[in-house]
């Protein structure tokens, strides 16, 4: 980890996929899919010890009894709360057999989406000006990682956070194989599904539209009944 170059760095943090238990065919669960953390990757000093606990920690692209958890804190009360409607405390999240995983479409996080640490170009050989180069190798990379980890899961649902144009057509690439299948959606919310493949793609808890009109907690809402009511989604 002393001669920790950026190459290096960028394939550690990309191999890896999330947190939680992403489930086998005959024990799966829900997976929740974000856009990206809401915070930087630290300093190279402070990475470095990030990058080792990463490595001891990771198995097969995910954590298994992780310390760690989801920095969005708006993604993680929403899943916290639908975890807890299937009775999976917060005590049990994240770990070993909850049946509940989480990843990100992108790696490398950020405040917000639009925002660029500059240190990133040192850290793992992207500045600003490669934000298309670094969309382009996690689209190579990453996009079929997730894939075949989600066809070998199986899992019973899959719950995506993030309607922009952009974001809505990588899940559709990573989950749908890029397919153009008509998506139903709810006649007052941006809440898109298929009810098909058991997929639900939503607005980002994070975003403002998400809380406008104190529309957030009838999101909410929907999506656990989509979940329970309909889709009779299962959890130990």
């Amino acid at each position: 980890m002393e001669d920790l170059n950026p190459e290096t760095a960028f394939d550690i943090v990309n191999r890896y996929l999330g947190w939680g238990d992403p489930g086998e065919p005959n024990r799966s669960g829900i997976w929740f899919v974000g856009i990206e953390e809401a915070e930087n990757w630290g300093n190279l000093d402070i990475a470095k010890k990030q990058f080792k606990e990463l490595e001891l920690e990771l198995i097969d692209g995910w954590y298994k009894n992780s310390f760690w958890e989801p920095t969005n804190s708006q993604l993680l009360k929403v899943i916290k709360e639908i975890a807890e409607e299937f009775g999976v405390s917060k005590e049990i999240l994240w770990r070993s057999g909850c049946r509940i995983f989480q990843t990100n479409l992108y790696p490398l996080g950020k405040p917000n989406t639009n925002y660029w640490p500059s240190h990133y170009k040192e850290l793992f050989n992207f500045g600003k000006q490669d934000v298309d180069r670094y969309k382009e190798e996690v689209e190579q990379d990453r996009f079929h990682n997730i894939k075949n980890r989600w066809v070998s899961s199986k899992p019973q649902a899959t719950v995506c956070f993030g309607t922009s144009r952009e974001y809505m057509k990588g899940f559709m690439e990573v989950f749908l194989n890029g397919s153009q299948l008509p998506l139903k959606k709810h006649p007052q919310h941006s809440i898109y599904y298929s009810d098909e493949k058991r997929i639900l793609i939503s607005q980002h808890p994070a975003s403002h539209w998400w809380r406008k009109s104190g529309s957030d907690k009838e999101k909410l809402r929907i999506i656990k009944s989509k979940l329970k009511d309909e889709w009779k989604v299962v959890l130990p």
